[in-house]
């Protein structure tokens, strides 16, 4: 029998040049990363989607996956110690910050953009490509801040005109890992418009009975109970009372008194009682004109969930906005501000008008 070698073999590394080994801590750091991510996908026990994995998500999942395991397998061992003396003496766990694993995943986010967006199979998206392109250019921005203040964080560049320079060329940052910056400009056009298609897609097969009917509050006649010693009601039928009020409320559909909501996995608000739709992740500019500037700020740079609460008050402050100058004003009440007071208005024969609700500043009305 011919002998035969084994079909793998094992070999011993004894040195590296500088340049090589640099490179070959690179190649492992980014796919131990990759790695990283799909087990946390695998595990998840929520089974999280495609559109809500960002980075929040990823350090989230570290935490409540990965971190707890240093507790059982860390064990304690000395080179100078015989291969059969090894310490199990349990011990504290070592604090890790949110910015310690955010920077873990800034310094190679360029790489595993591109490695999630270079092949069109579908197998290869591990994460919200939009929220990820911006966590690419926040975790340039930020790792430049970091490097003038002379902390080692995230990307490490030599790159003096880059380090001076706010403008961030992602295509172009691509092309270092190979290929042209055509070619990466049209990767991110496709990964784009695959991101659209896919929310449409599950919004298409979202079940109908899954949004509530439109229905109209019913008109309740309030009633008063009275002492058996009065023969007559305290108060006449001409007395001021909150019937206007009520009145008012007649007109108001159900699911106006709902606080709106968007379903985990989307990122479209769709109103249920006309065609209107509100998409976070391409708000129009007159509603950004009613946004804080402060919220503004984080839905565009930085990595955000839909029951954030920030994306929340968003959210109130554009169906609010949408509600009273669509239905609201369709139904005859308006509304008016004077002060941190809102007034409503409806047409009446009262002379009261206006009933007068204190509410906090910047507060929607559907709350």
């Amino acid at each position: 029998m011919p002998f035969q070698l084994p079909r793998y073999r094992t070999y011993w590394v004894k040195s590296l040049h500088v340049s090589t080994y640099q490179q070959s801590k690179n190649f492992l750091e980014r796919f131990r990363l990759r790695a990283l991510i799909i087990e946390l996908i695998e595990t998840d026990p929520d089974g999280t989607n495609l559109e809500n994995r960002t980075v929040d998500w990823v350090i989230r999942r570290y935490y409540a996956e990965i971190h707890p395991r240093d507790q059982s397998q860390h064990h304690i061992a000395s080179e100078h110690l015989g291969d059969s003396i090894v310490g199990w003496e349990p011990r504290h766990l070592r604090h890790i910050s949110h910015a310690e694993i955010c920077g873990w995943f800034a310094k190679h986010a360029t790489w595993l953009l591109a490695y999630q967006i270079a092949s069109n199979s579908p197998n290869s998206r591990l994460l919200a490509i939009p929220q990820w392109v911006s966590f690419c250019k926040q975790a340039q921005m930020d790792s430049i801040n970091a490097g003038h203040k002379g902390v080692k964080w995230g990307q490490q560049t030599e790159d003096d005109a880059l380090k001076s320079t706010r403008i961030y060329d992602l295509p172009n940052q691509l092309a270092n890992f190979g290929q042209t910056i055509d070619f990466w400009s049209q990767k991110l056009k496709n990964a784009s418009q695959r991101t659209e298609k896919l929310k449409t897609m599950h919004y298409s097969k979202r079940p109908l009975q899954s949004r509530p009917l439109v229905a109209v509050v019913p008109h309740c006649q309030q009633t008063f109970q009275y002492d058996s010693e009065f023969s007559n009601a305290t108060t006449s039928e001409s007395s001021e009372s909150d019937s206007e009020l009520l009145s008012y409320s007649s007109q108001i559909l159900q699911t106006l008194h709902t606080p709106p909501a968007i379903q985990t996995g989307y990122f479209i608000w769709h109103c249920q009682l006309c065609a209107h739709a509100i998409d976070l992740l391409s708000i129009p500019v007159d509603y950004l004109e009613i946004l804080p500037h402060q919220i503004i700020h984080i839905l565009n740079t930085k990595s955000w969930n839909v029951n954030d609460d920030p994306v929340k008050e968003a959210l109130y402050l554009m169906v609010s906005h949408h509600h009273k100058t669509a239905h609201f004003h369709a139904a005859g009440l308006h509304f008016s501000k004077k002060g941190s007071n809102f007034y409503l208005e409806g047409a009446s024969s009262n002379p009261r008008k206006h009933k007068k609700v204190k509410i906090e500043e910047g507060e929607p009305i559907l709350n």
